[in-house]
């Protein structure tokens, strides 16, 4: 009996009432859908406690206001801001905490891809491998770049 193979795209769609061992599709969705909720919660709580002054800020709301037109290097230096990843030690002031749930949002992505892999992995399917992890290696580069 001559089967006719399935292209690699339909292989990830779920045929009615039957599981399908690896949905990258639904995967990588669960994850967006958990990850973006949880960090958009904590950018809002921390955004509104930094404005209002209920957490201590590294650098206070009137001094961004005068002071964000300047480029990056010379706000730093005007302010004091934190540079790199030195904000994680000062997640007690709303502004740091601000960034921890901008650094969740952006995160979330990389979760969800270095939860890819595995399947990829299970289902030989080399080329989606190799694409997730040479994303995966941009993430790393791009988080320990300084």
């Amino acid at each position: 009996m001559n089967r006719k193979k399935t292209p690699r795209a339909a292989q990830t769609r779920r045929p009615a009432g039957k599981p399908l061992e690896f949905a990258a599709d639904d995967t990588f969705a669960r994850i967006a859908s958990v990850g973006s909720r949880l960090g958009f919660a904590v950018v809002t709580v921390a955004f509104v406690l930094y404005v209002s002054g209920l957490l201590p800020a590294l650098v206070p709301v009137a001094v961004v206001e005068r002071e964000f037109h300047r480029d990056a290097a010379e706000f730093v230096k005007l302010t004091g801001a934190p540079v790199g990843w030195s904000w994680l030690g000062q997640l007690g002031h709303g502004d740091a905490l601000s960034l921890a749930g901008m650094v969740l949002l952006v995160g979330v992505v990389f979760v969800a891809f270095l939860a890819l892999l595995p399947g990829f992995f299970r289902r030989k399917d080399w080329f989606f491998a190799a694409l997730v992890a040479a994303q995966l290696a941009v993430f790393a580069g791009a988080i320990l770049a300084r």
